[in-house]
């Protein structure tokens, strides 16, 4: 077996996963200041670089809005994982990800990512493995692996070809730029969602018989007139844009299990925006009448 064989044997069976990571409470804040100093930030699951964290968030909120996910990301591994790993994932810079289509490949290639799927026919579990464009982050083995990329080469001994969208842009400018096709995105859903909901409660509300009180905590109150209904629902959709805009800033402080609202991610006011459509569209739904 040569040098390159064993490589690859190596990295095969490092990436053998059964279930994406879950969401894990992010180390404390001497961890934190002591990792940053070596260029390590922790990511919902786990130690990554900076940059990639930065592409990952992008990434993320961009297939949000164009439906390409329906919550998150799936991450299987960032920095460590199996010690045979074959040193692409030994130091931060590498993410493995349960996204493979080919529209979320290109999402993430958009956004500074050079992901490219890992197959069965190659010898491994389906999954994308990838970087940020232009960070010079990871251990010996993955800088060779963008090497690789940067000669469209695909980071397998077989040095193949990268199939889709190359050459990607350095992973800041294409945030950078992603960042304005996301606002357009979001207020285009946001638009949408709000019609969508003004349309359906005038004649949800003004078509039932019954109104059930979902809309105020007076139990003594079983049913509520309509003006009441409408007026509480016109409240509800005005508020849409500003819940999808007021936590939608990249923050520092990634996701704590223990306080589940303190340090929202970036693609958090996507998901508030469509928790809102859902459950205005419950309560329009909860009203009994012949159309409702």
């Amino acid at each position: 077996m040569s040098a390159d064989d064993e490589l690859l044997a190596h990295e095969v069976e490092a990436h053998q996963f059964t279930e994406p990571l879950k969401l894990a409470k992010q180390p404390n804040l001497a961890r934190r200041l002591v990792a940053r100093a070596s260029n390590k930030v922790w990511f919902r699951v786990g130690w990554t670089c900076p940059h990639l964290k930065a592409v990952l968030e992008s990434a993320e909120t961009e297939m949000l809005l164009k439906g390409e996910i329906a919550d998150h990301l799936d991450i299987y591994q960032l920095q460590g994982g199996a010690p045979q790993s074959a040193g692409t994932h030994s130091l931060p810079g590498a993410a493995d990800l349960g996204q493979t289509s080919d529209a979320q490949i290109d999402t993430l290639r958009r956004n500074g990512g050079d992901f490219q799927r890992r197959t069965p026919a190659q010898g491994f579990i389906l999954h994308a493995h990838g970087f940020a464009q232009g960070c010079t982050c990871g251990s010996p083995g993955l800088l060779a692996q963008k090497r690789q990329w940067n000669n469209r080469q695909n980071g397998l001994v077989s040095h193949g070809p990268i199939e889709g969208r190359w050459p990607t842009k350095n992973w800041k400018t294409a945030v950078a730029e992603r960042r304005k096709v996301i606002v357009a995105l979001k207020d285009e859903l946001v638009k949408a969602i709000s019609d969508e909901v003004i349309k359906r409660v005038g004649a949800a509300v003004w078509s039932a018989d019954v109104i059930p009180n979902t809309f105020s905590g007076n139990p003594k109150n079983v049913n509520v007139p309509a003006s009441y209904a409408l007026g509480v629902l016109g409240k509800n959709t005005q508020n849409i844009a500003g819940q999808v805009w007021k936590t939608d800033d990249i923050v520092g402080n990634e996701y704590d299990p223990a306080s589940p609202n303190k340090g929202l991610a970036a693609s958090t006011g996507i998901t508030l925006l469509l928790r809102a459509r859902r459950e205005i569209l419950d309560a329009i739904a909860s009203l009994k009448g012949p159309q409702a």
